[in-house]
């Protein structure tokens, strides 16, 4: 932690949080990005964002939130 590291000073920690809300074919691209959907056999991938895109539609009137939370953390350099 940078409080208990005596190189830095007015360590500050700021949190955001924001939903953000997808509909069902932009979840589908959002999982097109993620590296694990990536590696996967050109069959199992479409399977499975077509099942989630579907889900998506069906079970949840078309759109899902995902909740998200972001942390930046600052300090200064102190003189030595």
């Amino acid at each position: 932690m940078l409080e208990a590291d005596d190189r830095f000073g007015d360590v500050t920690v700021d949190r955001y949080d924001w939903n953000q809300t997808y509909s069902a074919a932009e979840y589908r691209m959002l999982m097109l990005s993620y590296t694990g959907t990536q590696m996967m056999l050109d069959a199992d991938r479409e399977g499975l964002l077509d099942d989630i895109e579907t889900f998506i539609r069906n079970d949840f009137d078309g759109v899902v939130t995902r909740p998200l939370v972001v942390t930046l953390t600052t300090a200064r350099l102190t003189a030595r």
